[in-house]
């Protein structure tokens, strides 16, 4: 613990952080860091409604075996610039993600999205949220859709050529409540397997 609103931690065994900072309202800085390579298995919740969480660093883990990413952000200030850390994750599960997430800028074009089958309101509530870099999500094994942007209703600016759709199977409100976003590209929508719009 470096301060009242820091903390920074060396884990050198394997990390379940499941709430692990929920609701700590307080915390402004996090600071993870594994010099053994420690494995993290899941990040549900980890940092759920830390309005005040601004800076975010974690390093040197191995995330071959996180599945869950859900909830991870939800409800938070975060300003990361740089997700290189998800760049090679195999998350199943991001639903919820960055709901309610706080900011107008939202970089995710590192992340690795190749193994997510879950993206339902993953952004949803976001109502701050004006440009949204979704250029490198591979979504080919995605199969919830539902809510994904629901109620962003600020978000503008976001491209979704890279957004396809062959196995999904619910896009129920997906995009309920966007009024603002500039020129959407469907064109790679696949709906072939949709149920339920």
């Amino acid at each position: 613990n470096s301060g009242d609103n820091k903390v920074t931690f060396q884990i050198y065994s394997s990390l379940d952080m499941t709430n692990m900072f929920k609701d700590v309202k307080s915390l402004t800085s996090i600071n993870l860091i594994s010099k053994e390579n420690a494995q993290i298995t899941s990040m549900k919740s980890s940092f759920e409604n830390c309005e005040n969480l601004e800076l975010f660093e974690i390093k040197g883990f191995n995330i071959d075996n996180l599945k869950s990413s859900s909830r991870c952000f939800y409800n938070t200030d975060i300003n990361i610039t740089n997700f290189d850390f998800f760049s090679s994750s195999k998350i199943e599960d991001m639903s919820y993600m960055f709901a309610f997430y706080r900011n107008e800028l939202l970089n995710l074009s590192n992340f690795n999205t190749e193994y997510a089958k879950n993206m339902s309101y993953m952004f949803y509530g976001s109502r701050y949220l004006f440009t949204l870099d979704i250029r490198g999500f591979d979504t080919n094994n995605v199969e919830d859709m539902s809510g994904m942007f629901k109620d962003c209703v600020q978000l503008s600016v976001v491209d979704l050529k890279n957004i396809r759709t062959p196995k999904v199977k619910n896009m129920s409100s997906m995009f309920s409540g966007c009024h603002n976003i500039y020129s959407p590209d469907f064109s790679n929508f696949n709906t072939e397997n949709v149920i339920d719009m």
